[in-house]
């Protein structure tokens, strides 16, 4: 409608219930939400990456550090000059494990969310109201603090961070809040414009 004509190739993708897209470096699962209008929530996994190089093997295969241990990382096998055959999985440790995100638009529970969400070391999730407001919640098919912080705690997640919270609520009342949610879930937070989260590497 506008006219602009953009240099590169849009790709569209119909979201449904149990999709995967799988990226070049994760996979993104979809799941339908209960919210009235149509509302996805996303589940990003992180693919695990290599382990690290076994330095003491190359030692003992006679291999001082060099750009050759960047290539024996970097395919399944490598031939040395000698012609000895390196084959990467003897001399790499095991893999290390990719994040887990799970990131949910507006939405009334669902009971599926918990085998969704397991695992995640990030959950994303509104909390529109707190407990007492749960009628008014539901006529607006959104969740409430203590839904968000009951499900984290069912899914065994590492963070969760509640979004979409009214604006009825004022500063004094959003730490009072917050406070209470952290009974049910420790780590608990809210989010707030321009906040940033690093998901830390595992191990």
């Amino acid at each position: 409608m506008s006219g602009t004509h953009v240099p590169y190739v849009i790709h569209y993708h119909d979201l449904v219930d149990g999709g995967v897209f799988q990226l070049k470096t994760c996979d993104v699962h979809v799941k339908q939400l209960n919210h009235g209008l149509v509302s996805f929530g996303f589940k990003v996994c992180e693919h695990n990456q290599l382990g690290e190089l076994n330095v003491q093997k190359l030692q003992a295969l006679g291999l001082k550090p060099s750009p050759l241990y960047q290539q024996i990382k970097d395919q399944p096998e490598t031939t040395l000059p000698d012609g000895r055959v390196i084959m990467r999985r003897d001399v790499i440790g095991p893999d290390k494990k990719g994040r887990v995100i799970s990131i949910l638009g507006d939405t009334g529970p669902v009971d599926a969310l918990v085998d969704f969400i397991k695992g995640s070391q990030l959950l994303i999730h509104e909390g529109t109201y707190e407990q007492a407001l749960v009628e008014l919640a539901r006529s607006h098919s959104h969740s409430t603090i203590d839904e968000a912080c009951e499900l984290a705690q069912l899914g065994n997640v590492d963070q969760l961070i509640i979004n979409h919270l009214s604006q009825r609520y004022d500063p004094h009342q959003l730490n009072t809040l917050l406070e209470d949610a952290q009974i049910i879930f420790q780590q608990t937070a809210f989010a707030y414009d321009f906040m940033t989260y690093t998901v830390p590497k595992r191990s």
